[in-house]
């Protein structure tokens, strides 16, 4: 039986990244009671993300451009003081037990945790960017996230073409999409991490 209430976490989604704006939210509900599917509901609350970051941004185009500079000077200092120390630290202990190289590491399982040393600037990034841009971190940390990925593109592009021809580079594919994901993800729990903190102080 279909339940009156709609879907929890697009709800969750819905209140976090539109500002709270409980307008739209209530009209959304009403819909959802009235018939409408989940599907519809879910397509309506990324509608209204996009629609409203996109707003925002036009209308903040030099507060854009510090953000997304924001973001990528946090993520170039991360790497070299955090993620680019770890990762030598982590081989060393590695060479001490006498294992293996790390670039292999879909091979070995004790080399796994690397995919998620990015993912500490990643994480960081997001946050200052949130931080920085409270009033818009939504939107802000949006456009930092689409900066990131418009970067990686051309490399996704290029494994994804000689996946086609050749089945060699399928698994460098993969590899490439799950450290990339994992990456954005992290980016986007940094700044989410400010919308709830944000979002709790507002209801005290």
């Amino acid at each position: 039986m279909r339940s009156s209430q709609p879907p929890v976490v697009a709800t969750w989604v819905l209140t976090r990244f539109c500002n709270r704006n409980e307008v739209l939210a209530g009209d959304l509900v009403e819909e959802y009671a009235r018939g409408r599917t989940v599907v519809w509901y879910w397509r309506q609350v990324v509608m209204a993300i996009l629609v409203g970051c996109g707003s925002e941004i036009r209308m903040h185009k030099l507060l854009t451009v510090r953000a997304v500079i924001t973001g990528w000077a946090a993520l170039i200092l991360s790497s070299y003081l955090i993620t680019l120390p770890l990762y030598k630290l982590y081989s060393r202990a590695l060479g001490a037990l006498g294992l293996g190289p790390l670039w292999f590491w879909w091979w070995h399982y004790y080399t796994y945790p690397i995919v998620f040393l990015p993912c500490v600037g990643g994480f960081l990034s997001g946050w200052l960017v949130a931080r920085f841009h409270r009033t818009y971190r939504v939107a802000m940390v949006t456009m930092y996230v689409l900066s990131v990925a418009l970067a990686r593109f051309p490399e996704f592009f290029r494994l994804a073409t000689n996946s086609v021809s050749n089945s060699r580079f399928v698994p460098y594919l993969v590899n490439y999409l799950l450290i990339e994901s994992l990456f954005v993800v992290s980016i986007l729990l940094g700044g989410l991490r400010s919308t709830n903190i944000e979002t709790a102080r507002s209801l005290k």
